[in-house]
């Protein structure tokens, strides 16, 4: 009796897992961030409900977003969508595989990005169609995505508007159909079949996808009468009425500050500089417009614009700290780290309690990762702005890259309490994820991350990194990639992908990823989270020395020797013969990264993960006489409370 007891509750138990992970599984999509104010739904008739953030939804749920509000959804397949404002969404089924994910935009305006985990076989080979990955429903057309970046807009009358920034988009309707690739929109109307045409820049038409947040007392700290209901609205977060009370206010450059400041957070970039183009040159609030114009431009990408524009502004206000901030922010974003620091210095000397100088200083010595100075700077800041964006978030990163767990996990709590939207308390958390083997989990993070600011390189870089370790090779290369191009001169991830070439035996594209690497050095920021191995293979060097290409690899790692990186030294004592140089770059190698020890010899995981590894050989010779051997060795990384 007693046994048969026991295996009744163990079935229950059973059946009770089950049933809970059903549950999880039955949740389609996550939001996990809320600007303003959005609704949800199970039909379109409604009735609507509060939407809130962390909100979990089922299949079938609708969703909408109201005036001057936007929302970020996961999905579970791992598909990435942003709601602009006065957009509704169905989602009506979400998995991977021949069926894929199904959703209808009714109207308005949707941001997203398709990442599905699983490659599948011969979904990868060249010239092979991929099965849809999404297909989305609207009133004029039907669209079937297989990746990876676009944007969409339903208008009043119905129109769909498609704009791919990568990857294939396949636009139908009853009239026809139409293939649409990288830089092309194609529009579908009522009774007229889809046309499409070529972009110069798509990625224009999505600077709305964006972290930033209008700051009123910043550009303007004392309004007068006429602005203060205006900048006391956008404060609050009623953008709607601020918009609507600076629309009705009469022109000066204060009101062109605060409405500039809110273009940027709608993605109207351009309009945002034209607008503070008068006010920059000469006239009232000269250096606050230049600066500001600045960052319009820069999120416009026209950085040497920006230059020149502060160059002018500098000539005219040396000693305005917005210009000054601007300038440093610009140097950080051109991978001048050494220009960076030399300005909010600058700032941190002469307006010391200036926090957005010590957060702009502790942010490039956390790339840089020097522990202390970042640390000093971010306390500072932090206690200067205890509410300031990023600011927790960018101090937990710290700690997770200086290999304190049990803090970082902590202080990444803390932060995303405060903020449960901060891009850089969710990047730094699936850093720290990654590192303790929460493969998974770390990859919703940097989605999540990816979503809110899709330009910041570091998630980007880290993405590539998750999806490597999960497998999907393809994603990985491509968020790598694009990680290059959004931080055009960190070589960091130029290394990552020789790496990973090199895993794959594609040499000659591992050396060239290896000569981009070599010409980007000087910009180095840090390569602390790189794993090497005992044979020192993450060095640029190693692809030239498996193509057997030895004097060169060896130019190539003496000429970015790092005396405190340990890859430096691990290499250069494999190329020694034995002896007292050998030696001696070993125990530097072994004393500079201790984590050498732990990785694998076969594929790399590209960051230090936990892992456990051995290897069998067997040797046997016959001749004058016999001899045989069995050789074996293991060795692994734990990251339980610390490397």
């Amino acid at each position: 009796m007693l046994t048969s007891g026991r295996i009744v509750i163990r079935g229950l138990l059973f059946g009770l897992g089950w049933l809970f992970a059903a549950m999880v599984w039955a949740q389609d999509a996550d939001i996990f961030m809320l600007i303003g104010h959005g609704e949800v739904a199970s039909s379109a008739q409604g009735p609507w409900r509060p939407a809130s953030q962390g909100q979990k939804l089922p299949p079938g749920s609708f969703v909408r977003t109201l005036e001057g509000s936007q929302m970020a959804l996961l999905l579970h397949d791992q598909t990435q969508i942003r709601l602009n404002q006065s957009s509704v969404l169905e989602i009506k089924g979400v998995q991977e595989g021949a069926n894929g994910t199904l959703l209808s935009l009714l109207q308005g305006r949707v941001w997203a990005q398709v990442k599905q985990l699983s490659v599948g076989g011969l979904r990868v080979l060249t010239g092979v169609v991929r099965p849809l990955q999404v297909r989305i429903n609207t009133p004029t057309a039907t669209i079937g995505i297989r990746g990876t970046d676009w944007e969409m807009v339903v208008d009043d009358q119905g129109t769909t508007t498609v704009t791919v920034l990568s990857g294939q988009v396949e636009m139908a309707n009853d009239f026809g159909q139409v293939a649409v690739g990288s830089n092309e929109q194609a529009v579908a109307e009522r009774g007229k079949a889809p046309v499409k045409s070529l972009l110069s820049n798509a990625r224009d038409r999505v600077q709305w996808v964006t972290s930033y947040r209008p700051a009123p007392k910043r550009w303007v700290p004392k309004p007068p009468a006429a602005l203060a209901p205006a900048a006391q609205a956008i404060e609050a977060g009623d953008y709607p009425r601020g918009l609507a009370a600076l629309d009705n206010a009469p022109a000066s450059a204060q009101r062109a500050l605060l409405l500039a400041d809110m273009y940027l957070f709608l993605g109207r970039a351009a309009d945002a500089a034209s607008l503070l183009q008068p006010y920059s040159r000469n006239g009232e609030g000269e250096a606050l417009a230049s600066a500001l114009q600045s960052r319009a431009l820069v999120i416009g990408g026209r950085l040497d614009e920006a230059q020149q524009l502060l160059a002018v502004a500098l000539g005219r206000h040396p000693r305005e700290a917005e210009v000054l901030l601007a300038l440093g922010d610009l140097a950080r974003l051109q991978g001048d780290a050494d220009g960076a620091l030399r300005w909010f210095t600058q700032v941190t000397l002469e307006y010391p309690a200036n926090h957005a100088a010590w957060f702009g200083l502790g942010r490039v010595e956390v790339e840089k990762e020097n522990v202390k100075p970042a640390r000093r700077a971010l306390d500072e800041a932090i206690r200067l702005a205890p509410d300031a964006q990023g600011y927790h978030g960018e101090r937990a990163t710290l700690l997770a890259l200086a290999g304190n767990p049990a803090e970082a996990r902590a202080a990444f709590d803390d932060a995303l309490k405060r903020q449960p939207d901060d891009y850089l308390a969710l990047t730094g958390l699936g850093i720290l994820q990654l590192k303790s083997g929460e493969t998974n989990a770390a990859l919703d993070s940097f989605l999540k991350a990816g979503v809110i600011e899709p330009r910041f390189a570091r998630s980007q870089l880290y993405v590539g990194v998750t999806y490597y370790q999960l497998g999907n090779r393809p994603r990985a290369i491509e968020s790598i990639r694009k990680a290059s191009e959004l931080d055009p001169k960190d070589p960091l991830p130029y290394v990552m992908l020789g790496l990973i070439h090199g895993d794959g035996q594609e040499l000659a594209e591992a050396v060239d990823v290896a000569i981009e690497a070599q010409a980007r050095m000087p910009y180095l920021k840090s390569l602390n989270q790189l794993l090497n191995n005992q044979k020192g293979s993450a060095n640029v060097g190693a692809a030239l020395a498996a193509r057997g290409m030895e004097e060169w690899a060896r130019s190539f790692a003496t000429d970015s020797y790092n005396p405190y990186w340990g890859g430096s030294a691990l290499f250069l004592a494999d190329r020694y013969p034995d002896g007292f140089n050998k030696n001696s770059e070993l125990y530097k190698g072994y004393l500079l990264d201790p984590g050498a020890f732990g990785a694998s010899n076969r594929f790399s995981s590209l960051v230090a993960t936990p892992g456990h590894y051995g290897s069998i050989g067997l040797r046997a010779e016959t001749g004058d006489f016999n001899q045989s051997s069995l050789l074996g060795s293991a060795n692994g990384l734990s990251m339980s409370g610390m490397p």
